[in-house]
């Protein structure tokens, strides 16, 4: 059996979620490339399948996936929502964290938030709010500041 630490929840199902979704969709591609049941799918599902291959509403999807991808060899169609990367493939490292590259945001910024995840949770606490610095009050005269803590002065509270 395979156990994790719950703070990595979030980023193990996000990933799984991710290359499974990848891998599905590569055999499936596949199977309607070539139009031929494979070992490991049921007749039955096949054949379901084929039948939403046919539909009007899938055929008018193919065309349009395939003028968003046309986007990518120099097009300028935009059909709305995240394209990603044409770059971005399995097996990227995953020890270093994600580049932005001036294009992609959006798929950058969801990469960068999985690594900080799963780096340390706690650590996108301190990118949203900042880090957070101790401090103590320090009362002169009639006057009290609130001031950062040395390094030295940190107590097991801090």
């Amino acid at each position: 059996m395979c156990t994790w630490e719950s703070r990595y929840n979030f980023v193990i199902t996000t990933t799984f979620e991710r290359s499974a979704s990848a891998r599905l969709f590569r055999w499936l591609k596949k199977v309607w490339d070539i139009d031929q049941r494979p070992d490991w799918m049921l007749p039955h599902t096949f054949d379901e399948l084929r039948l939403y291959w046919n539909t009007d509403k899938f055929k008018a999807m193919s065309v349009q996936s395939k003028k968003a991808r046309g986007n990518h060899k120099g097009g300028s169609l935009h059909t709305g929502g995240m394209t990603a990367p044409p770059s971005l493939e399995e097996g990227q490292y995953t020890t270093r964290s994600p580049r932005f590259n001036g294009q992609y945001y959006g798929c950058w910024k969801t990469r960068t938030y999985d690594y900080i995840m799963a780096e340390d949770n706690e650590l996108w606490d301190v990118v949203l709010n900042g880090p957070y610095v101790p401090t103590k009050v320090v009362k002169e005269r009639d006057l009290t500041r609130v001031v950062p803590k040395c390094s030295r002065e940190y107590d097991e509270a801090d």
